[in-house]
């Protein structure tokens, strides 16, 4: 079985040489509209979108399902499950939900960290985002 691999520290990602930037993003991100899942290791799962995508983590949009998370866990960072599809393959993930906000009443967006992901998946990720980062320019 592939090891998974473990999301970078930021000091880890300092010594490695990658720069910070203000936004605090420690790898570029592409713009995608990816349908996933995502879902508590208890309970339904919730439809959502894949706004952007990087090596670290995404952005995703769902319905107001996504505000009521956290307080399902109360007060502990909020370890969630991802699973969507990328290059005909289907790629799961381990996350930290990192922000939320509303946009609407019937939109959330919320940032999610990856913290375990097998090195194939981190691979495909990796590819995706040289793509599209090549195709914008």
């Amino acid at each position: 079985m592939a090891q998974p691999w473990i999301a970078p520290t930021l000091t880890s990602a300092t010594e490695r040489g990658l720069r910070v930037v203000s936004e605090r993003r420690l790898a570029p991100r592409v713009g995608c509209q990816i349908a996933a899942e995502v879902s508590l290791y208890v309970g339904p799962s919730i439809d959502v979108t894949i706004l952007d995508i990087s090596t670290v983590g995404c952005q995703i949009a769902g319905d107001g399902s996504l505000l009521n998370l956290d307080s399902l866990v109360g007060g502990t960072p909020l370890e969630l499950e991802i699973a969507f599809g990328l290059e005909g393959e289907s790629v799961h993930a381990r996350c930290r939900l990192i922000h939320k906000r509303r946009e609407s009443q019937t939109r959330c967006v919320a940032g999610l960290r990856w913290t375990s992901l097998v090195e194939h998946h981190l691979a495909l990720i990796r590819r995706f985002v040289e793509q599209q980062s090549a195709r914008s320019v």
